[in-house]
């Protein structure tokens, strides 16, 4: 994988936002008239959270609230995690992992310029999609999750063989370190 790339360079520019105050439905609107699956939510100036579609189905329509009452504020994942635009693509890939999330916002001086998702990694880095499946079985509060492959906590590297040693996912060379 290519370790050196940028997230500027994979991520996209189309970033959907709306207000805290804006109900779920209309913020569905806009995330589907502007094909994304994802919104930053702002309060005046400042990004406070993000409204993702999985977010509307599991808080809102698979509890049957009304999303024509609901407001984005109340659902949305918040604080805001971020990524700064030139840290390397393998980073974005091990925080989507260790958050649980499927997209992450990329933010410069305290602006959201861009979002990276799952699709975007896999267009540069298709060694990658065997970190995005165990992305897709991770849960939060699970016991524990087997890691065959994936992204060093340590040292950053892709290799195909991690260990669990002191909390961190690390590589055969790192683990004989700690």
């Amino acid at each position: 994988m290519e370790t050196k790339m940028p997230v500027r360079e994979i991520m996209s520019t189309n970033v959907v936002s709306c207000m805290g105050e804006e109900t779920v439905q209309e913020v569905a609107h806009g995330m589907a008239d502007n094909g994304v699956g994802s919104t930053i939510v702002v309060s005046g100036r400042e990004a406070v959270g993000i409204l993702t579609e999985r977010d509307i189905v599991r808080k809102v329509v698979a509890k049957n609230l009304p999303v024509d009452r609901v407001k984005a504020e109340e659902v949305m994942a918040s604080p805001l995690i971020g990524i700064d635009p030139d840290r390397e693509v393998n980073e974005v890939a091990r925080k989507m992992r260790e958050n649980g999330v499927k997209r992450f916002p990329v933010v410069e001086e305290g602006e959201v310029i861009g979002v990276v998702t799952q699709t975007d990694l896999l267009s540069v880095a298709p060694e990658v999609t065997e970190i995005l499946e165990e992305l897709a079985k991770f849960r939060p509060g699970a016991e524990s999750a087997e890691w065959t492959s994936g992204i060093c906590d340590v040292c950053g590297s892709f290799v195909e063989s991690l260990q669990e040693s002191d909390g961190q996912l690390v590589c055969e060379s790192c683990g004989e370190g700690l």
